[in-house]
């Protein structure tokens, strides 16, 4: 056979890549729909959703010459069809085994995109199927009915031609997914959707979707940045031009409003919703819970809040790693969950929020809890911590996030080797998160993770300590107030509490946290490229109070002052400066100069580290209401 010409080679291979591009997407796609045929009422739509999925890969996987995927998806296909005529006869194998059988496209795809010339081995899981085929033929005519299995029945051995999965049995899943969009969609994975159906009047919307290669994105956001900076000095120009008319001041308001949306537009854009992560921990429970013969029933909420996709990779380790571990270690077996009055099934729900600037994910189950005497004791055993140590409670949970931490008693290929929980607090450390857990003997954990929702370009309000301008984001910010001696209540001589209308808030001195002497030089910066001038924004000798809420709590902050409002392109600083709890980064200002970026949840941080309690809030309502 002679070969093609140049150009018409390219053709094909460009076909090719459109066709991986397009199935890999679609079977995304489809891993919801296979979980949501654990509901009957769901599973007309879901089977037909994913027929069509593997007739689109078998008729172009043919064409296109990837004969092997094509000749398995006809057999596949064959499975969906009979249970289309009969949805009565899906089970948890059957669901189980077409988990597996996306398991082996994706595997295969990926073999396809690297040009690996290993042997597909799909033979074993093929002959599954068929087997399944011929069975559920004799089912639909009568002979042999299948029926829904329990959770707690052994599911059919099948071999995983992808990564390895474990036998499967039924997890129960109660709370139903966000209505499956059609499984054919003319976009693909990892490519940004672009709508182009705003702005019709009396006609009826559609979604045009296409594909847009991630680097191009990230460059226009660059852009956008830079706009946004040259839009500041401009304003500030402006600011300093005294004889400024009026036409020329709309048309800077209507520039200013224009970048702003531009930045809104263009950060969606890199926006992604957590719906594919959380779908594939739920995956993951499912998979767990059959594995270890525990029913557990999954919940998810929030899953339709986005976030920046470029913290989707490091979270989604993090969230996996909890919820088996809340699976194995957590819930426990039937039996002794009925000894502790419990019902059989347990519970783990993942649920999102979105708290001002941030992103809270909690991850609950209603298992055995954390005994803090047995990882206090395994902690000392290890020489992490001294015998006569005292800690709190949050301090002994900590300890499970140390490198080869673990309470199993026996090692195996689920848990017990210590590895895991060091790379939940690191990848969220990267993110500028933080984990907490709460826990309760008998009762469950919770382990609760707190992210910005992006990190690109901000609205803040300018303010400046010691002289130095820094950036509060606005996200945080609940209130600005003058600052008064007499609502100062000192607890000690490191505790400080301000009462607002009747509430008594932790109050963080901001000019003794970023002395300009101790803070630049943890930066390894200079003064000098800050500094302003010495009454610019000048409020009053006492200052100003920003009252700033980090996740329900709220915390006062004194500053020397207010500058105003801006929007800023917040940049890191770079890996080979050091970083100091506090701050997220810089933005240069109208001026050309430097501002430090405040990091709210940093500073909260640092607060609980000098260990304000609750009872020091106590002691300063008590104080307070004397005084009174």
């Amino acid at each position: 056979m002679s070969e093609l010409p140049n150009d018409q080679g390219d053709f094909v291979e460009q076909l090719k890549k459109e066709f991986l591009d397009e199935v890999t997407y679609l079977l995304e796609q489809c891993e919801e729909a296979y979980l949501k045929l654990e509901n009957p009422a769901h599973r007309v739509e879901e089977l037909s959703n994913i027929f069509r999925v593997a007739h689109s890969i078998k008729g172009s996987g043919a064409v296109v010459g990837f004969d092997d995927l094509a000749s398995f998806a006809h057999v596949v296909e064959d499975c969906l069809t009979l249970l289309r005529a009969n949805p009565d006869l899906v089970s948890s194998e059957i669901i189980s085994l077409l988990l597996q059988a996306g398991d082996a496209f994706k595997f295969r795809v990926a073999m396809l995109k690297e040009k690996s010339q290993e042997v597909w081995e799909i033979a074993p899981l093929k002959t599954q199927i068929e087997k399944m085929n011929a069975f559920l033929k004799s089912g639909a005519k009568g002979d042999a009915p299948i029926t829904q299995s329990p959770v707690a029945t052994q599911a059919p051995t099948t071999q995983s031609v992808a990564p390895p999965v474990p036998e499967q049995k039924a997890a129960e899943v109660t709370k139903e997914p966000p209505k499956q969009e059609p499984a054919v969609k003319p976009t693909v994975q990892q490519h940004h959707e672009v709508d182009h159906a705003h702005g019709g009047q009396g006609a009826k919307a559609q979604s045009v979707s296409v594909k847009v290669d991630p680097v191009r994105i990230e460059a226009v956001l660059d852009l956008v940045g830079e706009l946004v900076v040259i839009k500041s000095q401009l304003l500030q120009e402006m600011e300093k031009n005294e004889k400024s008319n009026l036409r020329e001041n709309e048309v800077i308001s209507l520039l200013d409003k224009t970048v702003r949306e531009l930045q809104d537009k263009t950060l969606s854009m890199r926006m992604t919703s957590l719906k594919p992560l959380f779908l594939k921990v739920q995956r993951t429970v499912r998979d767990l819970a059959i594995k270890l013969s525990k029913p557990v029933e999954f919940e998810m909420n929030g899953e339709d809040i986005e976030i920046d996709r470029t913290m989707i990779e490091l979270l989604s380790d993090p969230l996996i790693h909890i919820v088996r571990n809340a699976v194995d270690h957590g819930i426990e077996k039937s039996d002794g969950r009925k000894q502790n009055g419990k019902e059989e099934k347990g519970h783990v729900w993942v649920t999102a929020k979105q708290s001002g600037g941030r992103i809270v994910v909690e991850i609950k189950d209603d298992g055995g809890g954390i005994s803090k005497d047995k990882v206090k004791n395994k902690a000392i055993k290890l020489g992490i911590i001294k015998e006569s140590q005292a800690l709190s409670d949050q301090e002994v949970y900590d300890l499970i996030f140390a490198p080869g931490f673990s309470t199993a008693d026996a090692v195996t290929d689920v848990s017990g080797r210590g590895v895991g929980l060091d790379v939940v607090k690191s990848n969220i450390q990267k993110l500028k998160g933080t984990i907490e857990i709460e826990s309760t003997i008998k009762k469950g954990s919770v382990f609760r993770i707190s992210l910005p929702l992006t990190t690109a370009i901000t609205e803040g309000i300018v303010v400046y300590i010691n002289q130095v301008r820094y950036v509060v984001p606005m996200d945080g910010i609940c209130e600005l107030l003058r600052i008064e001696d007499h609502a100062i209540t000192n607890i000690d001589s490191s505790h400080e509490c301000l009462t607002v209308r009747g509430k008594v808030l932790p109050l963080i001195r901001m000019n003794k946290v970023m002395s300009s002497a101790s803070a630049l030089k943890k930066l390894n910066l200079v003064k000098g490229d800050f500094a302003i001038e010495q009454n610019e924004g000048m409020s009053g000798k006492n200052g100003t109070v920003v009252v700033v809420d980090h996740l329900g709590v709220l915390v006062a902050l004194t500053v020397d002052g207010v500058i105003g409002q801006n929007q800023v392109v917040v940049k890191p600083l770079g890996q080979n400066i050091n970083t100091t709890n506090g701050i997220a980064g810089a933005a240069i200002m109208g001026d050309g100069k430097i501002a430090l970026v405040l990091d709210i949840d940093g500073l909260v941080r640092n607060l609980k580290n000098r260990k304000i309690s609750d009872d020091h809030l106590a002691e300063a309502e008590t104080v307070t209401k004397e005084a009174a």
